[in-house]
């Protein structure tokens, strides 16, 4: 039989099904709430209300975009992209070698913007013919508000195109 846990998180209730024997506990950790199972008899028709001690700020959590692969090098190729930080901000950049630029960014030595955030994932990137052309692009990206820069990312052009046209 299992047992039902229901926790409350900012007035929206969820329910998560433990199997018979185990316990719920959270546990603040990096501002996030944990979630730590512990074998432990507990009984059949017990029900556990649990509030998160983070509830807010875990409700106002960023959407993250999921990462995509690196494309394999390309001698001759400049590259446009977009990384997104575990807060969900964007960083827009262009590079010669995105490779390399991507494990300067994880290390912490790609920009002041992703050595001050946590988890720089690749979100989007675009090839381009030199770096001329990817230094305007990037210009033009970074001047973009961020709903048009998740369209971009989503590849949603009729999005990009209204948010193009509203800026008209």
């Amino acid at each position: 039989m299992d047992l039902e846990c229901d926790y409350a998180a900012n007035g929206a209730s969820n329910a998560l099904s433990l199997s018979k024997g185990f316990r719920l506990r959270l546990s603040p950790a990096a501002g996030l709430a944990n979630i730590h199972m512990q074998m432990e008899s507990l009984p059949t028709d017990m029900t556990i209300v649990l509030f998160l001690h983070r509830a807010a700020q875990m409700s106002s959590m960023p959407d993250l975009h999921p990462p995509i692969a690196c494309p394999d090098p390309c001698p001759g190729l400049c590259w446009g992209y977009i990384l997104q930080s575990a807060d969900g901000t964007y960083y827009v950049g262009q590079t010669r070698d995105l490779h390399e630029r991507l494990r300067k960014h994880r290390l912490g030595f790609g920009s002041k913007h992703t050595h001050d955030r946590l988890d720089p994932r690749l979100v989007y990137f675009e090839s381009l013919n030199d770096l001329t052309a990817a230094v305007q692009r990037e210009r033009q990206i970074k001047g973009w508000s961020r709903a048009k820069k998740a369209a971009l990312i989503y590849g949603d052009t009729v999005v990009l195109r209204q948010l193009s046209q509203s800026n008209d």
